[in-house]
């Protein structure tokens, strides 16, 4: 095993970028560049197996209800939908749309005061 070349940091031009879930950009490796790692690392000497899959969801996401409060609000306060998007962006990492039920009750608590 070459160790030092298993925990060598990709080079940058190998880290792409894509949209993920709920609007945020999440940066990957192609996987055709960890085989090569992995093959020159080991000799081609390995393999993977998948023991456990699981998909975790955190507090569902936001819901209609809870959505359209929150558009009546922003016009009463005469925001536009981009002004809250970038708020939810700063605040919780995604755009309203894509934000948690708990997010959403924070930013209504937020708004409300303002």
């Amino acid at each position: 095993m070459n160790r030092e070349l298993l925990e060598k940091p990709f080079d940058r031009n190998q880290i792409k970028q894509r949209e993920g879930n709920f609007g945020k950009m999440l940066d990957y490796i192609e996987g055709h560049a960890v085989v090569k790692r992995l093959n020159d690392s080991f000799e081609a000497n390995w393999s993977f197996a998948i023991l456990k899959h699981e998909i975790l969801r955190k507090n569902g996401r936001i819901s209609a209800k809870q959505h359209k409060y929150i558009l009546d609000i922003i016009k009463d306060l005469g925001m536009r939908k981009s002004d809250i998007n970038q708020q939810c962006v700063q605040a919780y990492g995604s755009v309203l749309d894509h934000i948690s039920r708990q997010d959403a009750s924070s930013l209504i608590n937020e708004l409300l005061i303002q």
